[in-house]
């Protein structure tokens, strides 16, 4: 949705992006918001040409309107501030966001106009399921099956921007979403909800094929194809509550702090039918969920013990995370952490065979389940003497072990590089004082893999030891050529690009060469 123009411009409800007619004026709202003797009449918010807060037009059907922000009314009116306060607050209802950099000092208590928000919030999740609701998507197939066709029922699926699902109800869900508890209090984050929030972060592109979806049911559809939008009848999402609260989550975020979400797909799998027995059916049995995460099981097998006593003899308060409800900052990402200790292995200790030369990393940038399988697979092969392969995992075990808490530090380290200062690169993250916050990870993983040219073997144990002539700063010269002209200034692309973990790897293999 574009933002208002210092000119005559307006934001509607409904009508996202379309400019109105004349002075101020923009399209109507709901029809029973329209007011009387006038074809284009209706509430609307405009921004004044002359003044840098936001009016609202002067008519008796506004007025019926704003009964609902009875509260900001009286707050506005005990500050002296009039109607400007009410105005930005039915501005914000109106088009989901705050613009403090454009409101009077009437209008900047952020406080009261939260407080409009949350009434507003609170009155629509008590009003009933609307009858009738938009849903644009991208792809819709007709998947019904012989079975369908006799029941009288029908089931499409495709993909669907992810703004698609975020209004859509969830009262035939058998449980809403999870964080949200009765009251104000949050529960704590489930390892679903934050798998679903770190690859909103860090692995947007993938979402539509990581994530599993939502179940939508409705009593009837109908499709345009023409414009991509489908009319749902009482649609409800059956499966999927999750996924839709983390999506809502991750929007309100993107408009507090001001940056733009990704223009992302999920799938959907739609269900239509008047069967209410049978919708509470699907609703129970698409819920049903027995998985235990790999990281639990290997945590309650003992499998990580030795790696985090080998953590802790350099970190004495790490802590690693062994089971999947150990989500507090407490802990140390497991998963992370032997991605990473995976992208430094050295090409002498290098499992997969014909990679010796040039091991083959950027599956540790994405894919943590990955990294934690081959893990557990090079523990069990390092203690069972009869294994095969035992001698050659006893090895490689070890450097995991000598190199844990080094990995961690180096990881730290890249992620918050002050040598990226002055590069220009607007996919990191700077504070107010323009410091390095965040470096994305599709820059740091092809780094950090072409740091395993600097692993040695010491007596007290494996190291990553740079030469003297080395400097942090020629890699990151580097990485920012490799990403400006190889990974089109894309972190996503740079961490999946084979290319661009060779071409860094060669410079610290040079460097290794010549010191050697």
């Amino acid at each position: 949705m574009p933002r208002p123009s210092r000119r005559n411009a307006a934001w509607i409800s409904n009508y996202p992006g379309r400019r109105a007619r004349g002075r101020g004026i923009a399209s109507p709202l709901r029809p029973k918001h329209r007011l009387a003797g006038s074809r284009r009449a209706g509430p609307c918010v405009a921004w004044s040409r002359n003044e840098q807060r936001p009016q609202i037009c002067a008519s008796p059907g506004l007025r019926e309107c704003l009964t609902r922000t009875s509260r900001v009314r009286k707050d506005a009116d005990e500050s002296g501030g009039g109607y400007p306060l009410i105005d930005a607050c039915f501005a914000t209802l109106i088009c989901g966001r705050i613009n403090p950099n454009r409101t009077s000092a009437a209008v900047s208590d952020r406080s009261q106009i939260l407080v409009a928000i949350q009434e507003n919030t609170m009155n629509q999740s008590a009003q009933k399921a609307p009858q009738s609701v938009s849903f644009p998507f991208h792809s819709f197939r007709n998947v019904s099956c012989p079975e369908d066709t006799e029941s009288n029922r029908k089931v499409y699926c495709g993909h669907a921007p992810v703004s698609s699902v975020l209004s859509l109800s969830t009262d035939e869900n058998v449980r809403g979403y999870l964080l949200t508890a009765e009251g104000k209090q949050r529960r704590r984050e489930t390892q679903v909800n934050h798998e679903i929030r770190e690859t909103l972060r860090s692995n947007p592109q993938n979402f539509s094929i990581l994530n599993s979806g939502v179940v939508i049911v409705a009593r009837g559809h109908e499709a345009d194809e023409h414009k991509k939008v489908l009319l749902l009848k009482k649609p409800s999402i059956i499966n999927g509550s999750q996924t839709q609260g983390v999506l809502k989550d991750y929007f309100e975020q993107a408009v507090e702090q001001g940056f733009a979400p990704p223009e992302i797909h999920i799938k959907y799998e739609l269900i239509v039918t008047d069967d209410e027995d049978l919708i509470a059916e699907i609703s129970v049995a698409r819920n049903f969920q027995n998985d235990v995460a790999n990281i639990s099981i290997a945590g309650r097998r003992g499998q990580l013990d030795e790696l985090e006593k080998s953590l802790q003899e350099k970190l004495p308060e790490a802590r690693l995370r062994k089971s999947e409800t150990q989500l507090s900052e407490d802990y140390i990402s497991t998963e992370r952490l032997l991605q990473v200790i995976t992208a430094l292995i050295p090409a002498s200790l290098w499992p997969k065979p014909g990679e010796s030369e040039s091991p083959r990393k950027v599956y540790t940038y994405s894919m943590k389940a990955k990294c934690l399988k081959e893990f557990i697979e090079i523990h069990n092969k390092a203690h069972d003497k009869k294994d095969p392969e035992h001698q050659k995992a006893k090895e490689l075990f070890q450097f995991y072990l000598d190199i844990a808490a080094e990995a961690y530090q180096l990881y730290e380290k890249w992620k918050a590089h002050q040598g990226f200062k002055g590069t220009g690169l607007r996919a990191i993250t700077r504070g107010d004082g323009r410091e390095i916050v965040d470096v994305p990870d599709g820059i740091v993983f092809p780094i950090i893999a072409s740091l395993s040219a600097f692993a040695k073997q010491a007596p007290q144990g494996w190291t990553i030891k740079p030469p003297k002539a080395f400097r942090d700063e020629e890699l990151i010269r580097a990485a920012k050529s490799v990403y400006q002209n190889i990974a089109i200034s894309n972190p996503w692309l740079m961490g999946k690009s084979q290319a661009c973990y060779a071409a860094l790897f060669q410079i610290t293999s040079i460097y290794q060469e010549l010191s050697s």
